[in-house]
């Protein structure tokens, strides 16, 4: 519970596809272009399980 607090006090998801993440604060922005978060590969993957339903992580 305490890791999907933390998860969306720095990210948030940009359109309905829960595909793009958005840092929302420097620490959130810094991870997500370190850890390269909005590459094609996952967003493509985060579309797919979001059809499935498994995505957004509840």
């Amino acid at each position: 519970m305490v890791i999907l607090l933390l998860y969306y006090s720095l990210f948030l998801f940009q359109n309905t596809l829960y595909s793009l993440i958005i840092g929302i604060t420097p620490i959130g922005r810094a991870t997500v272009e370190e850890l390269q978060l909005n590459r094609n590969g996952v967003v493509n993957l985060r579309k797919v399980l979001y059809q499935m339903g498994e995505h957004p992580p509840i």
